[in-house]
């Protein structure tokens, strides 16, 4: 493993290039999922925590539309201690990992805490849950998030690909997916590469990306809609897509982290247009990685690479960027709410909260696994209420904040 720079010594996955560990947990589809507004992936990094135990038992039983599930939680949160090494070259080259993460599943946790914060006072937000998943249903890599219309969460594990439906409140619904290249398959991981991103539009059309290079389709069920992309450099190819958001119109925005550009698509996967290149100048990237689109259909890039925020219109026009200057480290996720409020996340264990101008308004998180706690932080997603989901992913876990 080579020394840690700002965004070097991680593996970009959700970046999702990155080393990851042998996957685990059940594979065969439970039901299925409905969706919305845009949601990113990102990139991976090196860190070291303590692990965590907390006490608490949750008992629930929700039914889908074809199975009921009873789910029995009990706190308990592990933390990995990983290392990550970021490749330098498109995931078309195998990797070889340093990093060998548990094969056995991490205990299922929901801990709900409405009433105190993990955060002090000047935080943006108050910490309200965090969960690991159903005791038979661990979020084991949890990597990228995204939420629908009604508060329904979704997260795309890497240790299982699949992706795993919660509700609001934290509790398995539904789970579909399985490890192939066929339709409704995912290949989340590969020889050390990570990636896997989602998306949801307004009619809760659920919008997957993965290592086989293409991005599919699927409506509120999880049946599967459709699919496009191979891998390459053309338009409507791929190398790395880590970044998925959808606009109002219903268009597909899809970031490549190895060819440096964003893609525009319709959304039947018809290509529309593509920008960006590789470099440090306006609309160029170092290595993008999620990507976010606010109420006017501008939309937002975070570059691991460059450690800056960059946006442009519907059209790929370059609008404004926002330096790190020191405030950034290692972007890996971004999302905007209903205010145009962004919120960016980096490998480090930070959430950062900005207006649609750059301007910081708050900040909260730091490495370790405590509620508020971040073990690589690698996708965000905001409700329509203004609560914000990160998928926590060294951690195994998602956690949940509502805004101050």
């Amino acid at each position: 493993m080579h020394k840690f720079r700002p965004f070097e010594g991680v593996v970009l996955t959700f970046l999702l290039v990155t080393f990851l560990m042998t996957a685990c947990g059940d594979t065969s589809p439970t039901s299925a999922p409905s969706t919305t507004t845009a949601a990113a992936t990102t990139v991976a990094a090196h860190s070291t925590a303590p692990a965590s135990t907390t006490a608490a038992t949750t008992t629930a039983t929700t039914t889908t539309a074809s199975a009921t599930v009873a789910a029995t939680t009990t706190t308990t949160s592990a933390t990995v201690a990983p290392t990550t090494i970021l490749p330098t070259t498109a995931a078309t080259t195998t990797v070889a990992p340093t990093t060998i993460l548990p094969t056995t599943a991490v205990p299922a946790t929901t801990v709900v805490n409405s009433t105190t914060s993990a955060q002090d006072a000047s935080s943006p937000v108050q910490f309200v849950w965090k969960t690991s998943g159903d005791a038979a249903k661990p979020l084991s890599g949890a990597f990228s998030v995204a939420v629908d219309n009604q508060g329904n969460i979704y997260v795309g594990l890497v240790d299982v690909d699949q992706v795993q439906k919660l509700d609001s409140n934290g509790k398995f619904l539904a789970s579909w997916g399985k490890t192939g290249s066929g339709d409704g398959d995912f290949m989340f991981k590969s020889a050390g590469n990570t990636e896997v991103a989602l998306a949801l539009d307004a009619q809760d059309n659920v919008y997957v990306s993965d290592l086989n290079r293409r991005i599919q389709k699927f409506d509120a069920n999880g049946k599967f809609l459709l699919k496009w992309g191979s891998q390459g450099d053309a338009e409507g190819q791929f190398q790395g897509s880590i970044g998925l958001a959808t606009d109002s119109q219903g268009n597909v925005y899809v970031s490549d982290i190895f060819n440096n550009v964003i893609q525009k698509f319709d959304a039947n996967g018809k290509f529309l247009l593509k920008w960006g290149s590789t470099g440090s100048n306006d609309g160029q990237f170092k290595k993008v990685a999620g990507i976010a689109i606010d109420k006017q259909g501008n939309l937002y890039a975070v570059d691991n690479g460059l450690n800056r925020v960059q946006k442009f219109d519907a059209n790929g026009k370059f609008v404004a960027k926002w330096d790190s200057s020191g405030q950034f480290n290692g972007l890996t996720g971004v999302a905007v709410d209903s205010q145009n409020n962004v919120y960016v996340c980096d490998q480090v264990g930070t959430v950062q909260k900005l207006d649609s101008q750059g301007k910081v308004l708050g900040r909260w998180g730091g490495k370790g696994s405590g509620d508020g706690e971040f073990n690589i932080p690698t996708s965000l997603a905001v409700d329509k209420q203004g609560n914000v989901y990160v998928a926590d992913w060294m951690n195994n876990r998602v956690q949940k904040f509502r805004p101050r």
